[in-house]
């Protein structure tokens, strides 16, 4: 037995059986995780717990995608981030026709309430306003995280965002 807490209840050893039961697993619920690797250091619990035990706090969620590409859970790819951030790193398409006239509406739920941002007449229109309001939000929650390594790859990423559809 290692020196953290193997019990079904301990949070932290929980999130590690998540992903473990998640990272080649080409039978999991989700398929976009039959990609996404374990780094051979996080394949034990006790070494994983050391890292993640001193960087997570109440609400903070387990991020791999901000600071590597996705594919991989390790040291080096993976911070803790706020609910509020996480859903904002997720694209949708963000407008939709509206009424009969043709036009597109930007529009997105932002912190829990319904926001329109215009009509358009072209899609790529359309997408540079929603990529430009998805970006504004990264940089609000930015200096919020607390954590510099996690503030500039959300900034790097409304940057691109920004220049994503000009």
């Amino acid at each position: 037995m290692g020196k953290h807490s193997r019990h079904r209840t301990d949070s932290v050893y929980r999130m590690w059986s998540n992903i473990k039961a998640r990272c080649g697993n080409e039978y999991g619920c989700d398929p976009t995780y039959g990609t996404v690797s374990l780094c051979d250091e996080w394949q034990d619990f006790d070494t994983f717990a050391d890292w993640a035990k001193p960087r997570m706090g109440d609400g903070l969620h387990l991020d791999k995608d901000l600071l590597g590409d996705g594919s991989l859970y390790s040291p080096a790819t993976c911070c803790f981030i706020s609910r509020q951030t996480n859903n904002s790193l997720k694209l949708g398409k963000g407008y939709k026709a509206q009424h009969s006239n043709g036009r597109l509406q930007v529009s997105m739920k932002i912190f829990g309430k319904d926001r329109a941002f215009g009509t358009y007449d072209t899609e790529a229109e359309a997408r540079s306003v929603y990529m430009k309001v998805k970006a504004s939000i990264l940089r609000y929650l930015a200096p919020q995280e607390g954590n510099l390594l996690v503030m500039a790859a959300l900034l790097t990423q409304a940057d691109e965002w920004e220049t994503m559809y000009v």
